[in-house]
């Protein structure tokens, strides 16, 4: 069983923060429990304070940006409390620029999965050699 917290900036310049949370439980969220914040205003920019209470206690939490990511994912709020940070280069304009501008803020735990995206064009070619 696990929890996935979903915690979602939806408008930063809203007037009004505002906190929509959405729970799955069963057939739409598997084995475990699937919780969506929707964050606005103000409260976009404290995601890791909405989220600590949804933590469970002694579980090892996991941070990933599926799109943009902090410069320094280690430093960012939400990824202070993770012991992992996964981002995703592919998907940003220049993947080589962003993973290499990731370098010198890197700290054990970051992991950024373009890498693992090619596995099988690595093991093709180490087969090949």
């Amino acid at each position: 069983p696990c929890r996935v917290i979903v915690a979602l900036p939806v408008d930063r310049d809203g007037a009004e923060a505002r906190l929509d949370a959405e729970l799955r439980v069963g057939r739409d969220a598997g084995a475990g429990e699937v919780v969506v914040l929707r964050l606005y205003g103000e409260l976009a920019d404290h995601a890791d304070s909405v989220v600590l209470p949804f933590l469970l206690p002694d579980t090892p939490v996991v941070a990933w940006w599926p799109a943009a990511a902090p410069a320094v994912p280690s430093q960012d709020p939400l990824g202070r409390l993770a012991i992992r940070r996964i981002t995703d280069a592919t998907n940003c304009p220049d993947p080589l620029a962003a993973i290499n501008s990731r370098l010198p803020g890197y700290a054990v735990g970051d992991t950024d999965i373009a890498w693992s995206r090619i596995t099988y064009w690595r093991a093709l070619l180490a087969s090949a050699i």
